[in-house]
């Protein structure tokens, strides 16, 4: 999520002259949606990527973590605290039946007056809905950790870990990728679910989420 050049460009042509900083998150939300796809809607781009900022300009788009590593990286080029968090998005349609929710990622960003709020980008793309009506998230979610590059306690021997949306596994050092190999080939590592909704507090305007 590294700020380069490319990076402050688009963030500052995005922005322009505005000094607001709720102003400038949702021009920045409206710049990443403008640059880059997410797999669902594009099957030109990857998959799955690195989450780097560089990557998903470079592929015109990718997973959440390629799209939210850009919003993090042109947020904090204009100087606006930013985070990554991951966890599970529970799909409407997948309610009282077991299955594997992969994962899902959004972003946290610093407003002062009014602190840290959320919006998941992709929802925002697919949506049939501005990008204005997403600074928000389904009810329905899972929150797993927050942040990247982090050590486990105790030490694992990989070093410093991105991903993690299931149990850490290590054979004799060597990490199982949680996540599916380039080639499609499915990742070692398996969790399943099942949730139930035990009261439902959504409105009329509460968005319907894509299945």
């Amino acid at each position: 999520m590294a700020v380069d050049a490319r990076v402050q460009s688009l963030a500052d042509a995005a922005c322009g002259t505005e000094t607001d900083v709720a102003r400038q998150v949702m021009m920045l939300i409206d710049a990443v949606a403008n640059n880059a796809d997410h797999y669902s809607i594009n099957s030109d781009v990857p998959t799955c990527g690195r989450g780097a900022a560089s990557d998903c300009l470079a592929h015109g788009g990718g997973c959440c973590t390629d799209l939210h590593s850009l919003f993090i990286a042109m947020a904090r080029a204009r100087g606006i605290p930013a985070r990554m968090q991951y966890g599970y998005r529970l799909l409407d349609g997948r309610e009282g039946e077991s299955y594997n929710p992969g994962y899902r990622c959004w972003v946290e960003f610093f407003v002062p007056g009014s602190g840290w709020l959320a919006t998941d980008i992709v929802a925002a793309d697919n949506a049939k809905l501005s990008a204005h009506d997403w600074v928000t998230l389904s009810s329905t979610r899972i929150w797993l950790w927050s942040g990247r590059s982090f050590t486990l306690e105790p030490a694992n021997a990989s070093g410093p870990v991105d991903t993690m949306i299931a149990g850490w596994v290590e054979v004799d050092g060597e990490p199982i990728d949680p996540l599916p190999a380039a080639d499609g080939t499915p990742s070692r590592v398996g969790r399943t679910l099942k949730y139930e909704v035990i009261k439902n507090t959504r409105t009329e305007r509460t968005p319907a989420l894509p299945q």
